[in-house]
């Protein structure tokens, strides 16, 4: 999503499709994402079959933004005042009948793309991260806690004393 936002703004298309392009965009990182725990062997070819899928559902989110401000399509256009259930199987007849070709495009283009490079490109990916990211231990630093509030929780027994320094404890 900040790849889209960040190519959009110096090249001056920030336009309304934006909010539905960086969600799509959102949706492939996100995928990218589930199949981090696969191995490599593995997470290649649901790569590619997760690219069917993805194109599709970018077609719908990019449909769902322009389409209730579409006023040149017959099919599945936008009805003020219907139910959500009307509204969705119009939205749905919209996106078949004005880009569910092109969707299918995309979805076979990048399922190529993915099937050619995708094996070495996650192999790259994975070494630039270390082999095993997911088993790297992480310890917490201890916390830093002084002799005057480990003084104080000793005589927090009554609340009034909690709070209240006693002599030669700073302030």
């Amino acid at each position: 999503s900040l790849a889209c936002l960040g190519s959009s703004v110096p090249l001056g298309l920030v336009a309304e499709p934006l909010v539905g392009q960086s969600l799509a965009w959102g949706l492939w990182g996100a995928a990218g994402g589930w199949l981090r725990p696969l191995r490599r062997a593995v997470a290649w070819p649901v790569a590619v079959a997760l690219c069917f899928p993805l194109a599709l559902a970018t077609g719908f989110v990019l449909n769902a933004v322009g389409w209730a401000g579409e006023t040149t399509v017959d099919a599945g256009g936008f009805l003020p005042g219907a139910g959500p259930w009307e509204s969705l199987r119009r939205l749905v007849d919209y996106t078949a009948a004005t880009s569910a070709a092109l969707d299918l495009v995309r979805a076979v283009t990048n399922a190529a793309v993915v099937a050619l490079i995708g094996m070495p490109v996650l192999g790259a990916l994975r070494a630039a991260v270390g082999a095993r990211p997911d088993r790297a231990v992480v310890v917490a630093p201890a916390p830093r806690v002084t002799e005057a509030a480990l003084a104080r929780r000793r005589r927090s027994d009554r609340l009034d004393h909690l709070w209240t320094p006693t002599e030669g404890e700073p302030e």
